[in-house]
């Protein structure tokens, strides 16, 4: 029977462990951001130290249950450890890469002065405004490259972030109600979904889209997946829950995890037309990463899902944010190459537009129309000719898309 000076080294020994074993799991806290283990180690200590106490004082009845408690919060942690252990794919692409005027952009360029030279000698103020898809910023940065000026003494004029509105990425969603605020003056996307096109109506407002090239839209899975191909009707089946699991079309025995985008976003608008009157399911919030890279990192290797079904568009998943540890479906039984796009046999291939508002009428507006923005809307109408002439073409397709 054990003494109380054992029972004592005992409970030293036990609270010296449960600190020492602390530590590493305060790293892991401090790391993932996760509110759900500092819970469970919360938890676990309280139970723990409760149940050496009732253990102290002899309190079978007490000690047993605490300790079951502190045993179970145990496995949940461990199985937290191990998926955060697992190798998470970092999104590769940075859109300062494809920042114009920049040495070592990636931006494409034509070989002579483009012969639009009016641009380069206006003042910012009428200059037309650009925002777009993240997937389409190498096009509009190569246009403007060609035709806007170049300012040295103001290096950021042309960035793609937050606090540059000449030319800024903020994504097809952010994008299309900038443009319906008046924020921006052309947008370069994909089709509008159902809801941005209420918005517009709401307004009294109709987006006019100009078609300047074609993108693929592309169905990404794990590079372990055995399925290779994917058809129209078998993808709307797993989006509409349908097909849940891999073996129903010749994969393994494992049941599909369906990634979606965010509501509004250029490549979850895609998926909505795909599946047609088929009702989509409801993800789980775990499931609808927010960035494009977030898609790839998804499918690719976030906490292992190696049974995870996604989709972008070509480029984006090829040259922007490009990862081993997916690879690309075609799509009943064609893959997506840029001939197949041009010609249309790839079924998922899709055009992206120049989006502009229709003129706003000035019997519409309390406040007189501001004579700059008068200008830019006429400007951006001349923008939108020359990229459907043979240079604008051009840029297009030597960014990696595909021209009309």
């Amino acid at each position: 029977m054990a003494t109380k000076a054992d029972k004592r080294a005992l409970t030293i020994l036990a609270v010296t462990a449960l600190v020492l074993g602390a530590l590493p799991l305060l790293v892991i806290v401090m790391f993932s951001g996760s509110v759900l283990f500092l819970i469970l180690l919360a938890l676990f200590y309280g139970s723990a130290g409760c149940a050496l106490i009732f253990w102290n004082r002899g309190s079978k009845k007490v000690f047993v249950p605490l300790a079951l408690i502190g045993l179970v919060v145990v496995i949940l942690i461990g199985n937290l450890t191990y998926e955060h252990s697992l190798a998470s794919v970092k999104e590769r692409f940075y859109l300062g890469d494809y920042a114009p005027f920049q040495r070592d952009s990636k931006t494409a360029r034509l070989e002579q002065e483009a012969s639009l030279q009016t641009f380069k000698t206006l003042p910012v103020a009428e200059l037309p405004r650009l925002n777009g898809a993240t997937a389409l910023y190498p096009v509009y940065a190569s246009f403007v490259w060609a035709l806007y000026p170049e300012i040295p003494e103001e290096p950021n004029l042309y960035s793609p972030y937050e606090g540059n509105d000449i030319m800024r990425c903020s994504g097809t969603s952010d994008a299309y109600d900038r443009l319906l605020r008046g924020d921006t003056d052309i947008i370069f996307c994909a089709r509008p979904s159902k809801s941005q096109l209420e918005e517009a109506a709401a307004g009294g407002r109709e987006f006019v889209l100009t078609p300047i090239g074609r993108e693929a839209f592309v169905v990404l899975a794990h590079r372990e997946n055995p399925v290779h191909d994917i058809s129209e009707e078998a993808l709307r089946g797993i989006y509409s829950g349908r097909i849940k699991n891999w073996k129903e079309l010749g994969g393994k025995n494992q049941p599909i995890r369906a990634f979606q985008r965010p509501e509004n976003s250029g490549s979850q608008t895609i998926l909505q037309s795909v599946m047609g009157e088929t009702p989509l399911i409801k993800p789980r919030m775990e499931d609808v990463p927010s960035g494009m890279g977030g898609m790839i990192r998804q499918v690719a290797a976030y906490r292992n899902f190696n049974n995870a079904i996604g989709y972008s568009f070509l480029f984006f998943a090829t040259v922007m944010s490009p990862d081993d540890d997916i690879q690309i479906l075609s799509a009943n039984g064609i893959v997506p190459s840029g001939e197949n796009i041009r010609n249309g046999t790839y079924p998922f291939s899709d055009m992206f537009y120049a989006v502009t508002l229709d003129p706003a009428n000035p019997e519409d507006s309390v406040e007189p129309e501001d004579p700059a923005a008068r200008v830019r809307r006429e400007n951006a109408q001349a923008l939108i000719g020359w990229i459907l002439s043979g240079e604008g073409q051009t840029l297009i397709e030597k960014s990696g898309y595909i021209p009309l």
